[in-house]
């Protein structure tokens, strides 16, 4: 998989950019910036594979990102994003070496296209690997490294972003590598060890005169029960388990069934974890598909309504889940081999009026 930073000055926007992102089978999100300088100094932690920028932002557009990118050893991929009156400014980007551009509002299909025209040219120029250890590995090492740092500094916010982005790393490799995440977990649980056991004796060393971080340097069984209780919020946010994430969308489903809009999607939204992963789950858990098993249970709920209430039929499709009446009355037949109304007068158990 490959890194991606999303920059630009709309938070909606990015907040949906990282969303899509994250849902692709071949990249993930380790930084999101507001303008060109956020995304320089995001770039030199991270040396991503990708940036999305849009093109007008203040301090440092997207133009003169590009060209600032052009100086690194191993620049960045770029997808810039622009208006419709901004054309000229897509062609620049093109000729300094932007991979695509996009046009906002950006459009899901078009954004996986470049994402999809992207992977293939990184794909192209990656050289062989000489390692049989995958890139999730290294991943891991800069990842734990810089939990480790952000432990020993106050800094709090940085802190929350980095667990964060290791979520979704985590999330990132369970959806499209099956039984990969505790080998990950045990990679990260090995470096951040590594670097515990590093940084204490160099801290000791160098803080004798700083009363606080010396304290926190005699300590470092202390430190480690921090980082391991922070690993396992992150291990426990993620459930670790496919069985955990199906129980939680089998449940939102009984409970939202009466809602026309519910579908695979819209629970993988709801659950954090991408569409293709949920759907794969699902299956896997409970022996059919998800929209199978949605039209199981509302049909379940209708022979319900049917035997026991006075409800119309069409009252009935609209309470689980049926706005469209022919619909309801095909799905139910299929199902049942009957119509609604002559399973009702078969099994009913009310009088009829």
């Amino acid at each position: 998989m490959y890194s991606v930073i999303v920059v630009d000055d709309e938070r909606m926007i990015k907040l949906s950019l990282t969303k899509l992102v994250n849902d692709h089978p071949h990249f993930y999100i380790v930084g999101i910036a507001s303008n060109g300088r956020e995304a320089l100094d995001l770039q030199g932690q991270h040396q991503a594979a990708l940036m999305i920028t849009d093109i007008r932002m203040p301090v440092i557009d997207g133009l003169q990102l590009i060209k600032a990118l052009k100086d690194n050893s191993d620049p960045a991929e770029i997808i810039l994003l622009t208006g419709y009156a901004e054309f000229e400014y897509a062609r620049q980007s093109l000729q300094l070496g932007a991979v695509d551009y996009l046009l906002k509002p950006v459009e899901v299909e078009s954004l996986y296209d470049a994402l999809d025209r992207t992977y293939a040219k990184l794909e192209a120029r990656r050289p062989a690997p000489l390692s049989p250890r995958p890139d999730w590995v290294w991943q891991c090492k800069e990842h734990g490294l810089r939990l480790c740092d952000l432990l020993w500094s106050t800094d709090e916010e940085g802190l929350q972003e980095e667990l964060v982005r290791i979520r979704a790393l985590t999330w990132a490799e369970e959806a499209h590598q099956p039984g990969i995440s505790p080998a990950l977990y045990s990679e990260l649980l090995h470096f951040v060890k590594q670097e515990i056991s590093r940084k204490s004796s160099r801290k000791i060393q160098d803080t004798e005169n700083d009363t606080d971080l010396q304290e926190g340097s005699k300590h470092p069984f202390m430190f480690e029960q921090r980082v391991m209780a922070l690993l396992e919020e992150i291990r426990g946010s993620r459930s670790w388990s496919s069985r955990h994430v199906v129980d939680k969308a089998v449940a939102h489903l009984e409970a939202c069934y009466p809602d026309e809009s519910l579908s695979l999607k819209s629970v993988a939204a709801k659950l954090g974890v991408s569409v293709s992963y949920l759907s794969r789950s699902f299956s896997e858990e409970m022996g059919v598909p998800f929209i199978q098993y949605l039209t199981r249970y509302r049909m379940e709920r209708a022979m319900k309504y049917l035997q026991q209430s006075h409800f119309k039929t069409y009252e009935i499709s609209q309470k689980v889940g049926y706005a469209d009446y022919p619909h309801f009355a095909r799905t139910f037949k299929k199902h049942c081999g009957l119509s609604a109304s002559a399973y009702r007068k078969t099994y009913g158990s009310l009088e009829q009026e």
